[in-house]
């Protein structure tokens, strides 16, 4: 399958949905990527699984796959999820399976910890069902781990269990039973594999039994039975027995029923799928019964887990209690210097032990402790680096970054401490808010850039931002706006982050042996801050079909091109700190402490491509204050009904203000006009009553001067209740829309979470009146709040002529944002009026829509029609896809010189993008003479700026022997960042590369 084929992700008759201009992944894995797919024959869901093409590649592995697939297909049964369908398009092999609803068993551990071991139970019960049914087919799935199970919720109280990648399974009847379907040998979890998948000898239902055996070892445990690199992992499958006495707390037959389960021999374990069945109800009533008489002991407390409820998966206790201190066993309750108390095991390597601690000295202040002994791995120039480093970050003056409160040797080991308050980790922010608006970013995002400036200035490597890494201390409610928090410090482990050899052992993979970070390059700190400001305000990270960058819609055109230019040209900014202004502008944000700031303007930033100008944030408005108009207007209302009395003693100072008056050199004449006298008892005359229009006329004149006196809130509200009385009077709806347009203007990316709720209810009354600005600003305000209040507001805004809004409802309709489901028609509508305004934004959108047949059939003529509109409007990413469009023919005559000039158009604006493709027209002669220098160079300045295709396409251009360590770590470094390409390549050369854990959840 060609790049641009898999950019659209049609499978025969299957479509798989773009959501945010990405195809919907449910996982991936080394064997390939699983999507969510419509199937358009049968109108269902279903899981669409590609299959890599390198696997498949050589001899007759591909025929031998296909009937091994097809067999698999004819398993029919409640606890499988079935194949429905096999293809091959191009040089791509897919199937696809029944889609499951629910949650994988690893993602159930990660979440909650250990289980009880009834669901365990029953879990084991109903996969050895579904195992049953395969045996009398003749078919072992081997792959049986947590994440290829999955959790349903059901009737019952116990959940429905269905396996899924059945499709994997190997048809054991006729054929070599013995051969393995990769030509490079072992294919699956080594962690969860059994001893003859790894030695590559002949397998049946008992290899499944041995896999399922370590799952509930896991789902009793929170961990995996062994722990390390690959290859430590194989050994000790193949030559330990399992710590089963880390269990010793659950009831004997269970216990009893792992021994068999995971005997090292086939011929120890259950004789087949069924006994393993009798069996495991046996226990599961054993169990029972010891519930019931009272005999069965407590449960065992689940693990203590990351910030983030991952579940752990500790270093072999033995060898690690040996290797690292023969003086002092590292286990909980040993205490460090007579004051770091040792808490659970997060972490280990071959090397390095790090443990939860609490701080005696600090009543108990959490901490962390890291143990380094290089002597045992002969690791000495590693446990030096990670020595210098932590000596180095020291001496690092930057609040977010966590203090090295010790740092020394005891004995061969170099020991480390270093401070971790308690928090909530930024994954859990966004696991719960989704994304953050700009003001309760730059919260997060100041003090980051502040510390990565500290470790510049230190010259230290910046060692890249990770959600899981980013913690808020104290914790505050995930789901609520930051502004509700208490006053709260941003912290990230620089240390951690760093590449020590240190693997933490969360879930049920680890790092394969090879796939270190120590050959990548630093990352630069403001691309890092670029792409954590990208994530948190609601960008996506790039896969291997979408590596382009998509601007936010929910970020002004200026604060996109703020972040594009520190994803692609990080130089431009002189620090994190000059790019964090440059992306907040002149807005006033509070600091993490609440105190508010007006960030100082971002001196020398580079300016914006003409095409696009950035906006301009107009000067701040003066603060609110008291306002003295409605008591003069009161006075003036009395002193004309009193009388001329009441003037003369105001005039002549009596009741006026108390500054010195001159006294005159002649006498004051004496005043002669006529005046009325009144008998003593006279009543005084009551003043008439003011009109109609005369109250209308003094409470339109204290809204406008609330209006000038820039108390908007009031001034809205004021303006607001008039209109309720005198809805046809157009002033007042230019007034209102005057004074949200001034808002708009303060506040260019839209009202902040902390201003918002102040500015709320005066708003609503605004757009309640049809203020368009009000509606927008309302509607974009509760995008991540309240996306059900927000979508209504953003279509009124859009039926009243606003193309941002058009577009924003456009997008919320496509992903199915505040609405029951997603309504691809409708947002192309909107999209369509957006387009029709000319808005570049609704342009590009209403072109994708009809490049990749979302809401309108597909039709690449019109998509390329509409993204010439847009490239004309200034969209760089329109010139890119143009480009390739040109130069490929598709939906346009093939024109290389407008596929050149479409490509340069992109780079110049900054499109890195664009760089791969402008490589390749130069490498291959394509309207220019060929030149591989230049092709180089510009595979090389996208490499180095973090795109995918460019970081493959230089890999492929370095043919210097010396340079091979160059050449792998592109290589790596662009299947790390998702290129299909460069992951076949690291699989044909045996490179290992992280992997994500492929999951069934929707």
């Amino acid at each position: 399958m060609t790049e641009n084929e898999a950019e659209f992700l049609d499978f025969e008759h299957f479509r798989v949905p773009i959501v945010d201009g990405r195809p919907l992944e449910l996982g991936r894995g080394a064997m390939g990527i699983t999507y969510k797919a419509y199937d358009q024959s049968l109108h269902i869901d279903v899981a669409l699984k590609v299959i890599n093409s390198a696997i498949l590649s050589g001899g007759n592995i591909r025929e031998r796959f296909m009937r091994e697939a097809r067999a698999a297909a004819s398993l029919r049964h409640p606890c499988v999820a079935a194949v429905t369908y096999l293809g091959e398009q191009g040089d791509d092999v897919f199937y696809s399976m029944e889609f499951v609803e629910g949650e994988t068993v690893e993602a159930r551990i990660r979440r909650e910890g250990s289980m009880p071991v009834k669901l365990a139970l029953h879990i084991v019960a109903e996969v050895a069902s579904a195992l049953t049914a395969a045996e009398k087919q003749n078919l072992v799935h081997r792959d049986i781990k947590p994440s290829n199970i999955m959790l349903v919720a059901g009737d019952d109280p116990e959940p429905d269990v269905k396996v899924i990648d059945f499709g994997l399974a190997k048809n054991i009847a006729g054929t070599d039973a013995s051969a393995t379907l990769t030509q490079g040998g072992f294919l699956g979890t080594p962690h969860f594999a059994s001893p003859e998948q790894l030695e590559e000898s002949h397998v049946d239902t008992r290899s499944d039994i041995y896999s399922l055996g370590v799952t509930l070892f896991y789902m009793l445990a929170g961990h995996t039975p062994f722990s390390g690199s690959t290859a430590q992992v194989m050994s000790q499958q193949l030559s330990r027995e399992p710590p089963i006495e880390e269990l010793s707390a659950q009831p004997e037959p269970v216990l009893a029923l792992l021994r068999r389960m995971l005997a090292k021999k086939p011929s120890g374990r259950p004789e087949g799928a069924a006994a393993l069945r009798r069996q495991t109800l046996n226990c599961l009533e054993a169990v029972k019964i010891l519930e019931r008489t009272g005999a069965l002991p407590p449960a065992p407390p689940p693990p203590v887990a990351p910030a983030t409820a991952a579940a752990t998966m500790p270093a072999d206790d033995e060898s690690m209690a040996t290797m690292i201190a023969p003086d002092l066993v590292l286990e909980p309750g040993e205490v460090v210097l007579e004051r770091f108390e040792l808490g659970s095991r997060i972490a280990a390597s071959a090397a390095v032990v790090r443990f939860a601690a609490t701080d005696r000295q600090r009543d108990g202040h959490p901490v962390e402790a890291i143990f380094f002994e290089p002597t045992a791995a002969g690791q000495t120039q590693l446990a030096t680096n990670f020595e210098q480093h932590a000596a180095a970050l020291a001496g690092v003056s930057a609040p977010a970054i966590e203090s090295v409160l010790v740092q020394t040797r005891i004995g061969s080991r170099f020991f480390v401490c270093v401070d971790r308050p308690a928090g909530t980790s930024l994954l859990n922010v966004l696991k719960a808010r989704r994304s953050l608006p700009l003001a309760e970013a730059l919260l997060i995002l100041r003090p980051l850039a502040e510390a990565a400036d500290a470790l510049a200035e230190k010259k230290l490597p910046h060692p890249g931002f990770s959600l899981f890494d980013i913690r808020l201390t104290p914790a505050g409610d995930p789901a609520t706006p930051l502004s509700a928090w208490a006053p709260f410090g941003v912290k990230f482990d620089a240390l951690r982050a760093a590449s020590f050899d240190i693997a933490p052992l969360e879930g049920t993979l680890v790092k394969p042996a090879g796939a270190s970070d120590e050959s990548a390059a630093p990352a630069h700190p403001i691309t890092s801050l670029a792409s954590l400001a990208y994530e948190i305000l609601g960008g996506s990270r790039i896969d291997s079909f979408h590596d382009r960058w998509t601007p936010l819609a929910e970020l002004s055109q200026g604060g996109n091109l703020i972040i594009k230019r520190g994803l692609e040209s990080p130089g431009a900014f002189s620090s994190g700190t000059q790019f964090i202004d440059s992306l907040g502008g002149n807005t006033v944000v509070l600091t993490p402490s609440g105190s508010a700031t007006r960030p100082p303007p971002a001196p020398g930033a580079a300016p914006a491509p003409p095409s696009l100008p950035v906006a301009i944030t107009p000067p701040p408005l003066p603060p609110k204050k008291s306002s003295a108009a409605p008591l003069v207007i009161t006075l003036a209302i009395v002193l004309l009904l009193i009388g001329g009395g009441a003037a003369g003693l105001w005039f002549s100072g009596i009741l006026g203000p108390k500054s010195p008056v001159a006294v005159p050199a002649e006498p004051a004449e004496i005043d002669t006009t006529p005046r009325v006298v009144r008998e003593p008892n006279e009543p005084e005359p009551t003043p008439a009553e003011p009109t109609g229009r005369e109250i209308y006329q003094t409470a339109f004149d204290r809204a406008r001067q609330l209006e000038l006196d820039a108390e908007y809130d009031d001034a809205l509200t004021a303006y607001a209740e008039l209109a309720d009385s005198h809805p046809e009077d157009r002033d007042l709806f230019t007034a209102m829309e005057r004074i949200a347009s001034a808002i708009s203007a303060r506040f260019p990316d839209g009202v902040p979470a902390e201003d918002f709720p102040a500015l709320r209810a005066p708003l609503e009354a605004a757009a309640r009146h049809n203020s368009v600005t009000a509606q927008f600003l309302v509607g974009r305000a509760l995008i991540d709040p309240e996306p059900t209040e927000a979508i209504k507001w953003l279509i009124g805004a859009a039926e009243n002529g606003q193309s941002q809004a058009m577009v924003l409802a456009g997008l919320m309709l496509s992903n199915g944002r505040g609405v029951p489901k997603p309504d691809q028609e409708q947002a192309v509508g909107w999209f369509q009026q957006a387009a029709d305004r000319r808005d570049m934004n609704g342009t590009f959108y209403l072109a994708d829509s009809y490049l990749n047949g979302k809401g309108v059939p597909r039709d690449e003529k019109r998509a390329a029609e509409l993204l010439t509109i847009a490239a004309d409007l200034g969209d760089d990413r329109a010139m890119d896809w143009l480009g390739d469009m040109y130069r490929k023919g598709n939906g346009v005559p093939t024109d290389l010189k407008k596929a050149f000039d479409y490509f340069s158009k992109a780079v110049e604006q900054g499109n890195r993008s664009a760089l791969a493709g402008l490589g390749v027209m130069h490498m291959l002669g394509e309207y220019v003479e060929p030149d591989p220098d230049k092709a180089v160079s510009f595979w090389k300045q996208g490499a180095e700026q973090g795109d995918a295709s460019c970081m493959f396409l230089y890999a492929t251009s370095i043919d210097d022997p010396e340079r091979d360590n160059d050449k792998t770590m592109w290589y790596v470094r662009a299947a790390q960042a998702g290129d299909n390409r460069a992951m076949q390549w690291c699989i044909e050369n045996d490179v290992s590369f992280a992997e994500t854990t492929p999951e069934q959840t929707p």
